[in-house]
């Protein structure tokens, strides 16, 4: 790690500097490696960064320290998009499918909005369940409805391989397939 000897010669690394160091950490799979940088990252102040943060959390979820990794991002003040990506992706990466889908409907009441990554992220988590099944399909059909995002909704509904008249999701029924579908109709015929 000689981009730290620098700091013997009065240099002073930044978060691009250690960003990188954290990434080197992960690629060689050394959690010792992590702590220290984390360590130097609290020395040199620079914890509250919100790139180091989600830095941190991306290293010690890859690292399969999820523990660490959802403690960091409980302690953001402000968790953005990325920072919530982030963790549910490091979920899905230790192969803790239902703590994915749990943390994005953590999300999803929290009233942060989802983006694409996130989508495809729930999607693997889901698919590595065994493929969607109707409270899947409810969640995702819920999440975009309240997004706005009619026209995917309505595509996932089309696709969807089962049953369309209704759907169930942590015991509330959801009449959204069928009422959509009429709604759709009317609207654009």
């Amino acid at each position: 790690m000689k981009p730290l000897n620098a700091t013997r010669n009065g240099g002073v690394p930044d978060n691009f500097t250690f960003s990188l160091l954290l990434k080197s950490c992960r690629q060689l799979g050394s959690v010792k490696l992590g702590k220290q940088m984390h360590c130097r990252i609290f020395k040199h102040g620079l914890e509250n960064h919100v790139h180091l943060s989600n830095t941190l959390i991306l290293m010690y979820g890859m690292l399969r320290v999820i523990g660490t990794a959802k403690e960091l991002f409980r302690g953001i003040p402000e968790s953005g998009l990325v920072a919530w990506n982030t963790v549910i992706d490091c979920h899905v990466y230790c192969g803790n499918y239902k703590d994915a889908l749990e943390w994005f409907l953590n999300m999803h009441g929290s009233g942060m909005a989802f983006g694409e990554v996130t989508l495809v992220v729930v999607l693997s988590a889901s698919s590595s369940l065994g493929g969607p099944n109707i409270d899947h399909y409810g969640s995702m059909l819920d999440s975009l409805g309240r997004g706005g995002i009619v026209t995917v909704a309505y595509q996932l509904i089309i696709s969807m391989t089962m049953e369309r008249n209704t759907m169930q999701s942590n015991g509330e029924c959801y009449w959204v397939p069928v009422g959509f579908m009429a709604a759709w109709n009317y609207e654009y015929g």
